[in-house]
């Protein structure tokens, strides 16, 4: 029993710290958001384009070995931990699953803005998913850390 709980505690610090850094991400994400402006095509200052199609690539790579982390270590346990463990687990897998769909619908929109024939237009339209985006995602590995927490201890 030891043994599991050491692996559990392992992987635990191993997903808090990868949580740190998917934040702090984030963070850079809604600053580049923030910095973004553009007034009917008078006035532009897309300076922080890059860095929020970079944040958006950045974590397109980085999620899928971070979720599989979580569902193949720490989910796996805490669903062995009665029925609201299992509902848990349950409920962060699938809000994986919707963190992957806004993520590659707002890395889409990144992609796609150098393109687009309506820069105001476009320029809200990424500001208000990748805000949408970075909140939803921030809000879940706030849960997570709070759950895992309790689990550890």
């Amino acid at each position: 029993m030891a043994s599991v709980h050491q692996s559990f505690a392992k992987v635990s610090r191993k997903v808090h710290e990868e949580h740190i850094e998917l934040l702090q991400r984030l963070s850079e994400l809604d600053h580049a958001l923030d910095s973004l402006v553009c007034y009917a095509e008078v006035y532009a200052d897309l300076a922080g384009v890059q860095v929020v199609h970079d944040a958006a690539n950045w974590l397109s790579e980085k999620l899928p070995a971070h979720f599989r982390l979580e569902e193949e270590g720490i989910l796996a346990s805490i669903s062995h931990q009665g029925s609201r463990g299992a509902a848990f687990a349950r409920e962060m897998k699938r809000q994986h699953n919707e963190i992957r769909t806004r993520l590659a619908a707002f890395r889409a929109l990144a992609d796609a803005f150098a393109e687009s024939a309506d820069l105001q237009q476009s320029l809200i339209q990424l500001q208000t998913q990748g805000r949408a985006f970075a909140d939803f995602a921030a809000a879940h590995m706030g849960t997570e850390e709070r759950k895992y927490a309790a689990f550890a201890a």
